[in-house]
């Protein structure tokens, strides 16, 4: 918004999809004029401070959480039993993994036990 509002643009629309949102920066004759510049800083800013955000996040995750992560980003419907599987160690220990993800914000689950996993962080 501060940027925004530093390249004289109307302030950002600003809208909550579930667990993502959507940012919609509109043009103003300035912003047409400059746009490159304009997009350029904006874009810059808002993807530096995102992907720092996310690889913050990700540094914190310990290497088995990006494991359990990338299993579920690639099947949101697996149960932690399949989970405990695919990785080879048991379920009580997996369960550990996956409430560590959700403490950090990383994963929720939707629906209990016939639901899915919500990712709001995708493992690179």
């Amino acid at each position: 918004m501060n940027t925004c509002n530093e390249a004289q643009l109307m302030e950002p629309k600003i809208i909550e999809k579930g667990s993502r949102f959507q940012v919609t920066i509109l043009k103003s004759s300035m912003g047409i004029q400059h746009g490159g510049a304009i997009g350029g800083a904006i874009g810059g800013i808002m993807g530096g401070t995102m992907g720092g955000t996310i690889d913050e996040m990700m540094g914190t995750l310990t290497d088995r959480q990006k494991e359990v992560l990338k299993i579920i980003s690639n099947d949101n419907k697996l149960s932690i039993r399949i989970i405990a599987r695919k990785l080879g160690v048991n379920i009580s220990a997996v369960q550990e993994h996956v409430d560590k993800l959700k403490e950090k914000g990383v994963i929720e689950r939707v629906g209990g036990t016939r639901g899915h996993w919500n990712v709001k962080l995708i493992s690179q």
